[in-house]
Parts: C-alpha cells; sequence; structure tokens
C-alpha cells in the first residue's frame, strides 16, 4: 500500500511516541512503546537509545518506590544509589520522592552517627557527624555534643601523640587531657603506659628533689627507681649517683639490721659497711653504739679461742673499761679467774724486777704461778725461781750457823751465799 494512502489512525503511535519523547515523560513512553515494538524500527538510533532510557528509569523508579511503600531507609538508598545515575535526570522522580530519598539518606547518616556513638570510636563519631552535618541532618543536643567532645579528643589524642613521638614527659603529661582520654579506646595500651611512667616520673622526681635537698637516704631510695628514670634527662649525673649511693646505703643498712637482730658480734661487724653506713643518717645512735660494742665483743671471743690468758685479760679489761657487756658463750666466772692469774703472773714479774731482790716473794708468787698457769711461765722465770730459793736455803743455813756460834761455817756459808746474789743487770 502507498504511503498516501496510509490512515492517520495507523501513522497515531508512532507520533504519541515522539511526542512523548518530546516531552521527556519516561513513564508516558514506556506505555506508549509496550504493544508496539514493532514500531521502534521506525525510529532513529537516537530515539531508541532515548526509549531504551525511559524503560530504565521506569525500572529504577518501580524499585524506589516499592522502597519507599516497604518505609525502608536501607531499601530506599539502595534502590536510589543503586539507579542514581538514570534517576536524577527523570521528570517522573517527583519532588515527594526525591524527598523520602534525602530522609532516607538523612536517617541512615544519623543512624550511623548513633551506632559510632554506642561504639565510641572518636573516628567514626567525627566522621558521621561531619557527614550528617553535610547532609542537612538536624543533631540532637547530646549527638553534638558528642561530636564536639569527639573532635576535641582526636585533637588532645593527636596532641599527645605528638609528644610521645618527641619522648617529652613534661609534654606528655601536660598533652594528656584525662576527661577525653581516660576512656578513650584509641589511646592504646602502650601510650597508657607511657603515660603513666611520665606521670610516675615526674612525680617521683619532685618528691625526689626534695629528699635530695635533705639528703634523706631512705627517702631517695624509696623514690629512686634505677628503670623509671634510666632516659630521664632533667636528673643531673651527680643526682643519679647520689640516688644510687642512696640505694647502696639501704641495702647496707638492710643486711646490718638483719645482722643486728641475731646479736652476734662478728655478723655485726661483717655486715657493717663503713665505707657506706660512716656517712649515712640511717642508722641511729643506738645502732652506733652497738657497732662499737661488738667491735670490744669480737676482740674478746677471737682472744678467748686463741686460749692466750693475756690476750683474753688484755680484751676483758677493754671491754670492761668501755662498758660493754661480755658476750653470750663466754664464762664470766672464767674471765674473773683468769684476769686475777694475769694479776698474779704480772705481780710475779714485777718482783723480779724491784731494785732489792724479794726472794720470798719470787718463791711465793712463783710458786703459785707454777702451780695455776706453768705454761705462761717461762725457762728464764724458772731458774730465777729456782735461784730464789737456793738463797733462801742459804740464808737459812747462814742463820743456823750464826746461832751455833761456829765461824767457819759461817764463813763458808757467807761465801757461798755471796756467790748466788743475782747481779743487778740480771734483774733488769
Amino acid at each position: 500500500m502507498d504511503r498516501e494512502q496510509e490512515t492517520p489512525s495507523e501513522l497515531a503511535p508512532e507520533q504519541r511516541i515522539r511526542a512523548a519523547i518530546f516531552s521527556g515523560d519516561d513513564e508516558q513512553i514506556v506505555n506508549l512503546c509496550r504493544g508496539n515494538e514493532r514500531l521502534l524500527h521506525a525510529f532513529s538510533e537516537e530515539e531508541r537509545k532515548r526509549i531504551t532510557l525511559a524503560f530504565e528509569r521506569v525500572q529504577a523508579l518501580t524499585e524506589l518506590r516499592d522502597a519507599i511503600a516497604r518505609q525502608s531507609p536501607d531499601g530506599i538508598m539502595r534502590a536510589y544509589l543503586k539507579h542514581a545515575d538514570v534517576l536524577e535526570g527523570c521528570r517522573n522522580f517527583t519532588r515527594e520522592e526525591r524527598q523520602r530519598v534525602v530522609q532516607a539518606r538523612r536517617a541512615l547518616l544519623l543512624r550511623d552517627l548513633e551506632m559510632a556513638m554506642r561504639v565510641g570510636d572518636i573516628v567514626w563519631i567525627e566522621r558521621a557527624g561531619r557527614s550528617a552535618a553535610e547532609g542537612g541532618c538536624q543533631l540532637s543536643h547530646e549527638q553534638y555534643l558528642a561530636v564536639e567532645r569527639a573532635r576535641q579528643t582526636i585533637a588532645a589524642l593527636h596532641q599527645l601523640r605528638q609528644a610521645i613521638q618527641d619522648d617529652d614527659d613534661i609534654a606528655i603529661v601536660q598533652a594528656y587531657n584525662a576527661e577525653l582520654l581516660d576512656n578513650c579506646r584509641q589511646v592504646s595500651v602502650q601510650e597508657k603506659k607511657r603515660v603513666r611512667q611520665a606521670q610516675d616520673r615526674l612525680h617521683r622526681w619532685q618528691l625526689l628533689q626534695l629528699a635530695l635537698d635533705r639528703e634523706d637516704d631512705r627517702r631517695i631510695a624509696s623514690l629512686y627507681d634505677p628503670a623509671l628514670f634510666e632516659q630521664f634527662t632533667l636528673m643531673s649525673p651527680e643526682q643519679r649517683a647520689r640516688c644510687e649511693l642512696a640505694l647502696q646505703r639501704v641495702q647496707a643498712y638492710e643486711r646490718l639490721q638483719q645482722a643486728l637482730q641475731t646479736d652476734d658480734p662478728q655478723h655485726i661487724l661483717d655486715a657493717y659497711d663503713a665505707e657506706l653506713l660512716d656517712q649515712s643518717s640511717l642508722l641511729t645512735a643506738q645502732q652506733r653504739q652497738r657497732i662499737e660494742d661488738a667491735r670490744y665483743q669480737a676482740l674478746l671471743i677471737k682472744a678467748w679461742k686463741s686460749g692466750d690468758i693475756v690476750r683474753i685479760v688484755d680484751a676483758y679489761r677493754a671491754l670492761r673499761q668501755a662498758r660493754v657487756s661480755v658476750p653470750a658463750g663466754i664464762d664470766r666466772e672464767a674471765l674473773i679467774k683468769a684476769e686475777q692469774q694475769l694479776v698474779l703472773l704480772e705481780r710475779f714479774r714485777a718482783t723480779l724486777y724491784y731494785p732489792i731482790t724479794n726472794d720470798e716473794d719470787i718463791v711465793r708468787l712463783g710458786e703459785l704461778a707454777l702451780e695455776r698457769f706453768p705454761e705462761l711461765v717461762t725457762p728464764e722465770e724458772r731458774e730465777r725461781i729456782a735461784s730464789a730459793k737456793k738463797r733462801l736455803g742459804a740464808r737459812s743455813r747462814l742463820l743456823w750457823a750464826t746461832r751455833s756460834g761456829d765461824d767457819e761455817r759461817i764463813t763458808l756459808v757467807r761465801q757461798h751465799l755471796s756467790s748466788m746474789v743475782t747481779p743487778r743487770t740480771e734483774r733488769e
């Protein structure tokens, strides 16, 4: 059939489709094209692309409207974001539907913020709050405060991490905002440990300086921790050395205290480190006196073990003069007896060197010495005792001869007696 013979009703659908294309009404385009697919070959490539776009838009609108009908913000946003590139130019995408998409987006933004707030993630809270603000959301007072606090906490955390990186104790303590960071999940365990170290170190340092000024060994030792202050730049080498000395003194003092509790003189002296403790204020006057007493007692103990009566009595006399008690394990009565024996020996030896020889005293005291402690009487002293006995015998015979009136006997006895007189050099 010729074109001139085609009726207007046969051309109307094609014209209506082109009119719909011209108007940009996607739903109308789709409605007119359905059932008239046979006519599509009559359209240009550009017109067919437009018809295809209309079908895509109508399909997208259908999915979006289904989500809107379900009142699901997640579904609305999924549908919208899936077809956003085709929906934005669609005349059939109404103002109300667009508003519903905006509302759904804001609902999701606020929900994201609420989730971040529940978790307590400051980075998430700050990001969600910024996105909500940019998306036109109206934040509640609680949400606004949470976002502001998150921003402040992030700033405080950044400042803290910079101070930690600089390894500056003062800056760390100043940067640490306890109100913001105490419960902040983003502060790592290592960072918290470094903050505590800085806080403890500075607090101790303030107290330690006072203790150093007062030369208080006990307080210095209780505050000074070598590991804690190892990299502490505020402490001078001289202060560090003084702290180390205090530690050594306290340790030495503790060892001494343990020895003092035993009340063993030798243990006390062995534990006493004079180099460390002589100038220390740790020792009380009573403890210093106990150490001094221990010196006398230890000398007596050593002398006692030696068995040397002279050493024993000399140590005992020194101990008694210092008014120190006799140490445990030594018999006081035996000490007194030993001293009496030594007094006897000293008296005996003194008689040996009198300007005028007293043979009676030499024999009397010498025999007592030989009876009580023969091991202390020297061979020379034994010889002197024997000589004194001979002289006493000779004198006795002279007295007997004199009484007898026998001049010859008297002369002989006197000659014998003269030969036995102790030369002065021998007495000296």
